[in-house]
């Protein structure tokens, strides 16, 4: 059976991330504050809970990472991160790491595409790695239930599993701030070799890590199954 109050809430909610993921100058604070609707969403399930008595499948048209992940697994390359998001007011999708030059990473990325998706059931979604670092993959529901439950979303705390840690890592060793009002994206190589957790809060820097929280944002609410499933709640709600 349907519930009437969930579905209501979680159509609202897929409006609220809809308009989260545009704002151009998206704040930290305002990707940490929504953490809980992405965990009570998909972590939860309570999107899912809405297609089940619709018997209406949910997919994401994601991005297509299989490049990035293959080439981690193989060994070339130290980092990468997904994106598909807007970053302090520009596009931003996949930033890589490899130890050697420039033509090295160009034979690493080549026939990479930026726009190209990969159609994935809502649970494959949630398993798709988005960041690679220190001989670790972290998917989609890594990142959710990290900021969720650890970086000070509807919980703060201290406590760091393997994956925790290196998130932590991840967030010292990126920088995504404006330096003269230019956008201006680093990583600390030394972290490669000595990573740490002490990372800076420095004035209109956007946290890397937030960063696949918008993206995630992105891509769940412009996904046509999603969008369907919203118009069959609304109609049947009228609202």
């Amino acid at each position: 059976m349907s519930n009437p109050e969930l579905e209501i809430t979680v159509y609202e909610d897929i409006q609220h991330l809809a308009s989260l993921w545009r704002n151009d100058r998206i704040r930290n604070s305002d990707i940490r504050n929504s953490s809980h609707i992405l965990r009570r969403l998909l972590i939860y399930q309570d999107l899912q809970k809405c297609a089940n008595p619709r018997k209406h499948p949910l997919t994401v048209n994601a991005p297509n990472n299989k490049l990035l992940i293959n080439a981690a697994r193989n060994g070339a390359l130290e980092f990468f991160q997904s994106g598909g998001t807007t970053v302090l007011g520009i596009w931003f999708r996949a930033s890589t790491v490899a130890k050697g030059n420039g033509q090295k990473m160009a034979g690493i990325l080549k026939g990479f595409d930026p726009d190209e998706t990969v159609v994935l059931k809502l649970s494959s979604f949630l398993k798709q790695p988005v960041f690679f670092f220190k001989d670790q993959m972290i998917d989609r529901a890594d990142v959710i239930k990290y900021v969720a439950n650890k970086a000070g979303g509807p919980h703060f705390d201290k406590n760091r599993t393997n994956k925790d840690k290196v998130l932590d890592y991840i967030r010292a060793a990126v920088s995504m701030r404006l330096e003269n009002d230019v956008p201006t994206f680093g990583f600390n190589v030394d972290a490669l070799e000595h990573p740490s957790d002490n990372f800076e809060i420095v004035k209109d820097s956007i946290d890397p890590v937030f960063v696949e929280m918008a993206a995630t944002c992105r891509y769940l609410t412009e996904s046509p199954a999603v969008q369907t499933l919203c118009k069959m709640i609304q109609e049947q709600h009228g609202i």
